[in-house]
């Protein structure tokens, strides 16, 4: 016979698991209903990853041709960062002035690698996510957490350093504490699932609001750095087609202009804004801070959208930037 003190116990713990379910804002209390959101958004993050580095590696001469020819002009001043280039100094770096004091330093990187290595560990930080739902035990979900929650504060680094601050020792990523319920395996693997789901997208959420705004900075610059290069390229092929041009010459004029206009409608900030707004409404789903299931996978769709957008752009700006005789 069971004791009744052991009896009540393990009814406790069901009625607690059972009204917090009730109490969510989800379609069902199971990781299984975040599995086709969360593996919306890793494969939208691969994908912005994947046009990021596109961008940079196509736009990156471009965009340091422009600089320097805006240096000539005195559209921008290239100076000492403060402190530097001194007798007993640490450090020797060069960086570039805008007309408003903005800076960004003077190297041959390309204009987007810091934002580059922030997006590859966000991807790696939504892969985390994926292989949480998809662990089968509690000690696997509590192993893919810690490294998820690794991932977050390799993240938190990374932005930091990307923006120019100092790393800090960020917030405790200890693993959590292990827990006692375990009456029904497949009731307690879920319980698990879904804390550490909460957890991970709860300290991930201001590090990825954070990487949004950096990405927003720096696709700045390297639009507006390269965008007198690639009106040069559609000037070139359009001044070529005079009174009478042969078929070939308007087909490349017409290939050039829509290409280009792709790019000028393009916003590659836009897509890391969703991002981020998409992850917000996933962490306060997962909390249950008044955000229904539909309305955070709504706002994944989004951001689906927008990847795609990225990844278009990123091919279109490949074609122009293409030199062909």
């Amino acid at each position: 016979m069971i004791p009744l003190g052991g009896r009540m116990g393990r009814w406790v713990a069901l009625r607690t698991i059972i009204a917090s379910c009730a109490g969510m804002l989800v379609a069902a209390c199971s990781s299984a209903s975040y599995e086709a959101p969360v593996a919306k958004f890793a494969a939208a993050t691969d994908a912005a990853e994947a046009s990021l580095a596109k961008l940079n590696a196509d736009i990156g001469k471009a965009y340091w041709d422009v600089q320097k020819a805006r240096l000539g002009r005195g559209d921008l001043l290239l100076i000492e960062q403060d402190g530097d280039c001194n007798i007993g100094s640490a450090r020797c770096r060069l960086v570039i002035e805008d007309r408003q004091g903005q800076r960004i330093p003077y190297t041959d990187r390309g204009p987007l690698e810091n934002a580059l290595e922030v997006m590859a560990a966000i991807s790696a930080y939504a892969d985390g996510l994926a292989a949480i739902i998809a662990a089968d035990t509690a000690q696997a979900v509590e192993g893919h957490v810690n490294t998820t929650l690794g991932n977050v504060q390799k993240l938190a680094a990374t932005v930091a350093a990307a923006g120019g601050s100092p790393a800090g020792t960020g917030p405790d990523f200890a693993a959590p504490a292990a827990q006692l319920v375990n009456w029904v395996v497949g009731r307690y693997v879920e319980k698990v699932k879904l804390g550490a789901l909460r957890r991970a997208t709860a300290e991930a959420a201001p590090v990825i609001r954070e990487a949004a705004e950096l990405f927003g900075r720096a696709s700045f610059f390297a639009v507006s750095g390269t965008r007198s290069e690639l009106t040069a390229r559609v000037r070139t092929e359009i001044d070529a087609l005079g009174p009478a041009p042969a078929p070939a010459v308007i087909e490349r004029a017409a290939a050039a202009a829509r290409t280009y206009d792709v790019f000028l409608q393009s916003d590659p900030a836009a897509a890391f804004k969703a991002m981020a707004k998409a992850h917000t409404a996933l962490a306060d789903n997962l909390a249950d801070r008044n955000v229904s299931f539909a309305s955070m996978a709504a706002e994944i769709e989004r951001f689906v959208t927008e990847a795609e957008k990225l990844v278009q752009a990123a091919k279109q700006v490949s074609a122009l930037l293409d030199k062909k005789e």
